[in-house]
């Protein structure tokens, strides 16, 4: 699932964004359906500094869940990376 992709500008044209706005609006979009790991968020949403954009979500009154959990890079090693996860009410 790559959502990052899927975002597009007034013009029509493809646009990953990295402002801080584009990067909540993706994870927000990922968060509406399935968890998302630290890892995933950089390869899958091109966000590299994750935990800053859910500590916004946060303070904007989202009700995200931290869960620390163990996952493969793309390089195949195990690393500790947190788990975002919505509140059924979203916040």
């Amino acid at each position: 699932m790559n959502i990052a992709k899927r975002h597009s500008t007034k013009q029509g044209e493809t646009s990953l964004g990295n402002s801080a706005s584009s990067q909540r609006k993706r994870i927000l979009s990922w968060l509406l359906s399935n968890p998302l790991t630290t890892l995933q968020a950089r390869q899958h949403l091109d966000c590299m500094a994750p935990a800053q954009r859910i500590l916004e979500l946060k303070n904007m009154g989202h009700s995200i869940q931290t869960v620390w959990t163990n996952d493969l890079s793309p390089a195949g090693k195990v690393h500790r990376v947190a788990k975002y996860i919505l509140s059924a009410n979203g916040g």
